[in-house]
């Protein structure tokens, strides 16, 4: 049968996520502050991300206050992040940014990214503790970009509690 207007979705697919932890890092922050960049300034990624980690984060008993940086931040240097992070008081800073992608005849089949933790200390400076790359297939249709900022949140979020990080959580 013949439907005039349907369109055929799809939801975003993790295709790989790469970490590594520092040895020597045994804490377990228990508030991280996440700066996020995608490709594309969306609200439908920011939504779909902020509602992915969050509750993830939440469900490791961590707090997290994420900033997504905006067209205007980058013209600034990104100094409203910075500022952001500096007055969050957060144990942690998680940078989320765009590492490239694939198109083929036009359409996106692989989105990149990467992303840093560094713990704060008291009395110290930032130390980076753990990295990851992850590599995103995209859906199809009007959901793409909340679909790949939810599984950029699960992939994420689950990295960080399957590499230690994220320890007393409920579920991977």
């Amino acid at each position: 049968m013949f439907q005039l207007g349907c369109t055929t979705q799809s939801v975003a697919v993790v295709a790989a996520v790469d970490s590594t932890k520092a040895v020597k890092y045994q804490e377990e922050p228990p508030k991280v502050f996440v700066g996020v960049r995608n490709h594309e300034f969306s609200e439908d990624f920011d939504n779909g991300f902020f509602n992915s980690f969050a509750v993830a984060s939440a469900q490791c008993g961590v707090e997290t206050e994420i900033y997504f940086v905006s067209e205007l931040d980058l013209e600034n240097d990104a100094s409203d992040f910075s500022r952001a992070g500096r007055n969050s008081n957060a144990d942690a800073y998680l940078q989320v940014l765009p590492n490239g992608g694939t198109k083929n005849g036009g359409q996106i089949v692989l989105l990149e990214y990467e992303a840093n933790l560094w713990h704060t200390p008291i009395d110290g400076e930032h130390q980076k503790v753990w990295l990851a790359s992850v590599e995103i297939r995209p859906g199809t249709g009007s959901a793409m970009w909340s679909s790949v900022g939810v599984a950029l949140g699960q992939a994420l979020s689950g990295k960080l509690w399957t590499d230690g990080v994220f320890k007393d959580c409920l579920e991977p």
